[in-house]
């Protein structure tokens, strides 16, 4: 109810700002986008539009007005945005306005929000050439850039140092780790069925060998995230759980990914934040075939296994590519296709994590096999992907599974 009478009491406000906005467009450009602030994994769209403004010779007059589709929001990653872009959180008063806009399809008054990433309907369509155009030049802009957008201030830097070297003593190099699991959404947004998400969940057990190996060669180890459900435990004086901390707050969610000297991410939206500070990545049982993280700088990724009991063997890259799975509205999918998700195994993530310490110290060497399956996998697409020359499938594991190219 009472967003309806906000939404009334923001008409007439709304409708006086629509006339000015139509009137000035000849001369100054007011643009509009809807940023969800409830889920950290939804504010790329500022990162990238960031990027691409340091290349844009255009001048336009951009509002991003926030959403929250969870009652959470990381008022320092609000804060460090609102420095370089105009936030707004009059929410009702500029989604009419939006809602005016997109009806009446005033396209040049909307700030592109696109991904850099198809779908599997957006690759069969008749459009995919124009639109892999406009997200090749996003992606150039993004891959260009390789200066974080955001930035703290010195006293936060002070701040966050100290608070990091009561936990972190022997000063070692850090390395945060998070899985994924349903306790995020379950926790902010209890009234809604997450089950359709359950497919990208993952037992955060399967990290405790590349744990043991990164506190053993002197690395300091910190499990990141808002909120789990895993009742994961590990003693070692180089291992720090802040997800559970009584020192968890908004600022070190951000500041103590942006120090780190690379990540360990699931499939999940916490990866955004050592993205936008341009930190090396490991991604471990991702699911879309095609929506990887192809704006990442310097990572490795590798995959969940799909194993068809109706063909007896698992699937290639191509044939999950055009598998249509992760909405609300089939959430019974594998159920339904006969599917068993198999994640990751702990040889696995640690031959990853492994290959990705060796590349950060310029040790690794790539062995021509390794080369020619790598590039098997990529020319799988049937498109060109636009990345990082050093961002790329994991060697171990598309050696081992050569048969799903």
């Amino acid at each position: 109810m009472k967003k309806y009478i906000l939404y009334l009491f923001c008409i007439p406000f709304s409708f006086f700002a629509i006339l000015i906005i139509l009137l000035i467009k000849p001369i100054f450009k007011i643009r509009l986008a809807k940023i969800d602030f409830g889920r950290i994994g939804e504010t790329y769209p500022i990162d990238w539009y960031l990027s691409e403004k340091k290349n844009n010779i255009e001048t336009f007059f951009d509002i991003f007005f926030i959403s929250n589709s969870t009652n959470n929001l990381n008022n320092t990653l609000y804060d460090l945005f609102k420095k370089k872009v105009l936030l707004s959180k009059l929410y009702y008063f500029w989604n009419l306005v939006f809602i005016f806009i997109k009806f009446f399809k005033f396209s040049d008054l909307i700030v592109p929000t696109h991904g850099v990433n198809y779908t599997h309907f957006e690759i069969k369509s008749k459009n995919f050439s124009e639109n892999s155009d406009k997200i090749n030049i996003r992606i150039q802009s993004i891959l260009k850039n390789k200066k974080s957008n955001l930035t703290f201030s010195k006293h936060q830097i002070n701040l966050g140092t100290q608070l990091i070297k009561d936990i972190n003593k022997e000063n070692f190099k850090i390395i945060c780790i998070s899985g994924r699991d349903s306790g995020y959404l379950n926790k902010y947004i209890p009234q809604r069925d997450w089950t359709y998400h359950d497919y990208r969940n993952m037992n955060f057990n399967n990290y405790k060998k590349t744990i043991d190996y990164l506190v053993n060669n002197n690395f300091f180890v910190i499990k990141v995230g808002n909120f789990v459900q895993d009742n994961f435990t590990f003693k070692d004086k180089n291992y720090f759980d802040y997800s559970r901390s009584n020192i968890k707050s908004d600022f070190l969610d951000i500041f103590i990914p942006s120090i780190s000297y690379f990540n360990i991410c699931a499939d999940s939206g916490i990866s955004a934040i050592p993205e936008y500070f341009r930190k090396p990545i490991v991604y471990v049982n991702k699911c879309y075939v095609h929506l990887i993280h192809k704006w990442c700088l310097e990572g490795l990724f590798i995959y969940k296994k799909f194993y068809s009991k109706k063909l007896n063997r698992y699937l290639t890259f191509k044939e999950i590519i055009h598998l249509d799975f992760g909405s609300y509205h089939n959430v019974d999918f594998f159920d339904k296709n006969f599917i068993i998700l198999e994640e990751n195994t702990p040889n696995e993530i640690l031959l990853s994590v492994k290959e990705l310490v060796l590349r950060l110290e310029n040790k690794w060497i790539e062995s021509d096999l390794e080369l020619k399956l790598k590039n098997d996998f990529w020319n799988s697409f049937g498109y060109k992907q636009l990345k990082s020359t050093k961002f790329n499938i994991a060697a171990d594991y598309i050696s081992s599974n050569k048969n799903l190219i």
